[in-house]
Formats: C-alpha cells, structure tokens, sequence
C-alpha cells in the first residue's frame, strides 16, 4: 500500500511550489478556431489546447501581448450556429518549435451548455 502525505497549500506555496487554485472544470479541446483582435481587422487561425467557463488557452504560431482583446469564433456541433466569444490575454508562453501557447480570460464567458455544444 502507497502512503503519500499532502501537505497544506500555504506550505507548497511558500516552499517555491506553484499551485494550481483554478475551480473550474477545463475541457481539452482540439480544434480550429478563427480569432481576430478588435485593433484589426485580421482574421487568423488557431487551435484550441483546452477550454472551460472562465478561459482559452489557444496554440499559435506566434505570441499576442497581455492585455490584448480577441474575438474568436468557435463552429458549434450544428454547423448553422457558430459561437462568437470575447476574451482578454492573460499570456504567451513559448512551446516548442516557435508555438505559443496564449492563456485567454473571457470577458463574456459561456454556460456549461455553450461548452458542450462546442465539444
């Protein structure tokens, strides 16, 4: 039998340890998605890494600074109905092989319900 210990958050937090506090559910989610920002009128793909009620975390090719405001338009399980969402970049960590992962927050954020037509 495996004993393992867990030690209180605070504990982890002051010993250099991130802690992961997000409560909500993240879906990962693999799929095309267009956004554009609202300075321009560009429109330009990306894949979806994962997705909850609360955020995005979309792959690229290249980073977008914080504080960055997207629209990105998600294809729904009915082809008819798209989802257009708005969030704001929290940030860009570089991945391998020039990919970038950008954290998205969204300022309107979906139901539960919009998330599962979207997965």
């Amino acid at each position: 039998m495996l004993l393992q210990t867990v030690r209180p958050v605070e504990e982890l937090a002051d010993g250099g340890v991130e802690v992961e506090r997000r409560a909500v559910i993240r879906y990962l989610c693999d799929r095309e998605v267009v956004y554009s920002r609202f300075s321009k009128r560009e429109r330009l793909w990306a894949r979806v890494r994962n997705i909850s009620v609360s955020g995005i975390g979309l792959l690229l090719n290249a980073p977008i600074a914080p504080g960055t405001d997207l629209r990105i338009e998600m294809q729904t399980m009915d082809p008819g109905i798209p989802l257009t969402l708005v969030a704001r970049v929290v940030h860009a960590t570089m991945q391998e092989e020039e990919s970038w992962i950008v954290g998205c927050k969204f300022l309107t954020p979906p139901t539960e319900e919009h998330l599962l037509t979207l997965l």
